[in-house]
């Protein structure tokens, strides 16, 4: 009997394996077969950025769009991102959580990159953990930080399931 991939049944550790496979070294590969396996084929994401303005806007992608915009700075810088805050919702077969990430250009550096939260949707079919969507955005100046993302220590990752 093969054994369970502990990924794919216990959701905090999905969202930890999408952070893990994303995350390496400037020009490392990327296991995308297996970062998209944990993704509902038609799965969303959304990344807000800022306009010359100082405006928000909606960079909306699908799985195969977010690897061709990611890819070349991947390729060209390292990037370690990590989950430092973990909250959740279920209902049913539906989860919201809110993770909050850290990421730098070498795990062992003392200097952000950025920091920021993503919201992310997930489905249990009942054999499995599915992620349907991902929102996230970046701390900025201008950006209210609540108290939850303010008490998401650096180093932990703070879970709590409601």
């Amino acid at each position: 009997m093969a054994p369970v991939d502990e990924a794919l049944t216990d959701p905090v550790r999905l969202v930890e394996t999408v952070y893990a496979l994303i995350s390496g070294p400037a020009g490392a590969p990327r296991d995308w077969a297996r970062w998209r396996s944990l993704y509902l084929p038609d799965a969303r994401m959304l990344r807000t950025v800022v306009d010359p303005r100082g405006r928000p806007r909606a960079m909306r992608f699908g799985l195969d769009e977010y690897i061709a915009d990611v890819a070349p700075r991947f390729a060209a810088s390292g990037f370690h991102e990590k989950q430092v805050g973990w909250h959740a919702e279920r209902f049913g077969a539906v989860m919201s959580a809110r993770s909050v990430y850290e990421a730098r250009r070498d795990p062992a550096d003392r200097e952000l990159l950025k920091r920021g939260v993503n919201f992310i949707h997930l489905y249990d079919d009942g054999t499995r953990w599915w992620i349907a969507s991902v929102v996230w955005d970046d701390a900025r100046p201008g950006v209210a930080e609540p108290d939850w993302f303010r008490r998401a220590t650096p180093g932990q990752a703070a879970s709590s399931l409601s």
